[in-house]
């Protein structure tokens, strides 16, 4: 898939669960991947298959795409770009796919990271986060304690500003970093890029909608901002 993908399932005596989810991950990418010009997505989005001829999955993809966008304002797109790119949502999707086949093979603990975007199972196990300093990355700000919860960041300090504003097509300007904390991963991941294309203002004002969900904002300045009582163990 092109990321970093870890997962830790302290219970697992050996490599079939694992093997199963990246078999998993390997098909979403074939599948889905913009990159792959063979993909469900890029035949689509060329215009090679019709809304009719998409497979149940992925239609029911480009629906919830377009229900996230809705949620957002329009401040996440499948269409930022001009043409239909769910990369954005599939991640998210992807590790909430993961956890369901992790779960029918018998694991009912396990951490999914992939590329920083977190889905934590278990009540009995309390993962301690660490997250990242932009500004130094030899460095952490601080910690989030995770379980049965999910964490996803948003920015443009690690791949530089390749988040748009849907609506104006320009980049985001004032935000560097968002961090979503909440009980589902794929609103999580949502809200995460959302956030980032909101700038700041709009982004605090949209929190105060989203109660279930906290954020830690970081401007382009330092300035650190928690919403929603996100909560950063120093």
């Amino acid at each position: 898939m092109g990321m970093p993908i870890s997962i830790d399932i302290p219970g697992a005596t050996n490599s079939d669960v694992f093997q199963a989810v990246f078999d998993f991950f390997r098909q979403v990418d074939a599948n889905y991947s913009p990159y792959i010009d063979t993909s469900k997505v890029s035949l689509f989005a060329a215009g090679k298959i019709e809304v009719s001829q998409l497979s149940a999955e992925l239609a029911l993809i480009a629906e919830q795409c377009k229900y996230y966008e809705e949620l957002t304002n329009g401040y996440f797109s499948a269409y930022y770009a001009g043409t239909f790119d769910p990369s954005g949502y599939v991640k998210a999707w992807a590790i909430d796919k993961a956890a369901s086949i992790i779960t029918a093979i018998g694991y009912d603990t396990f951490l999914i990271n992939i590329a920083g975007d977190m889905s934590a199972r278990g009540s009995a196990k309390i993962w301690n986060l660490a997250i990242q300093d932009p500004f130094n990355k030899q460095e952490i700000l601080g910690t989030v304690r995770l379980a049965n919860h999910a964490i996803a960041t948003s920015g443009t300090y690690a791949r530089g500003n390749h988040i748009f504003d849907p609506h104006t097509q320009k980049n985001t300007t004032d935000l560097l970093s968002v961090t979503v904390y909440g009980p589902d991963v794929i609103k999580s991941d949502v809200l995460a890029t959302a956030l980032v294309a909101m700038g700041y203002d709009d982004a605090c004002a949209f929190m105060k909608t989203q109660p279930a969900y906290a954020a830690l904002l970081i401007k382009l300045d330092g300035q650190l901002t928690s919403l929603n009582d996100f909560k950063l163990i120093a």
